[in-house]
């Protein structure tokens, strides 16, 4: 007969999750997971099998709860200047609830790398939404003059991408919010038309 579930997997997730953003995948043990997610060693390898697993789900757990919803509102966006701006203010805004963890996705691409092609494929495909999404918008925003015609959507979408991890890893160094409103001002000031 097969055991009841005697936990809540998203709260375990969540807490995992957490436990993973501000250790890293190596220095994060078993014993780490077990008693953050309150789960027993054996509800842990019945739910989510072993560590390598567990950190997978993790970081999709990250992407849907702290990606998606700021790729929902650009997605939404006609094109205005002020709905990037937005994202990026929002994504800052994750990160400062958690100190100086930095982003999930962007210190698993540090950490791990091309290592661990499974992981690494989880944190491409990451990057590749990001791209779509900042490319969709940025044609909008060039159709509306918000963004400079001349910059081609992919390349400016890429560099995007690249701010996108300069603002965690400045959030991780713990960086005044001043100095990346500075950092983000510049770079929104480059694509911009003249005033």
């Amino acid at each position: 007969m097969a055991r009841t579930r005697e936990f809540d997997v998203e709260q375990a997730l969540e807490r995992a999750t957490i436990v993973f953003w501000q250790q890293g995948y190596r220095d994060t043990s078993m014993e780490q997971l077990v008693q953050a997610t309150g789960v027993s060693r054996y509800g842990f390898y019945q739910e989510f099998g072993n560590k390598k697993e567990l950190f997978k789900r993790c970081l999709e757990e990250y992407s849907l709860r702290k990606i998606r919803p700021g790729l929902a509102c650009l997605a939404a966006s006609e094109g205005e200047l002020a709905d990037l701006s937005g994202f990026f203010t929002m994504y800052s805004a994750n990160i400062a609830q958690h100190g100086a963890n930095g982003c999930l996705i962007c210190n698993t691409a540090t950490e791990i790398g091309e290592t661990d092609p499974e992981v690494n494929q989880i944190v491409r495909d990451a990057y590749a939404k990001l791209i779509e999404q900042f490319e969709k918008f940025v044609i909008k925003a060039q159709a509306r003059k918000q963004i400079r015609a001349e910059l081609v959507p992919l390349s400016l979408s890429i560099c995007l991408l690249g701010v996108l991890q300069g603002v965690a890893v400045m959030a991780r160094s713990d960086f005044h919010r001043d100095t990346l409103q500075h950092y983000l001002g510049t770079i929104f000031d480059l694509m911009s038309y003249p005033t």
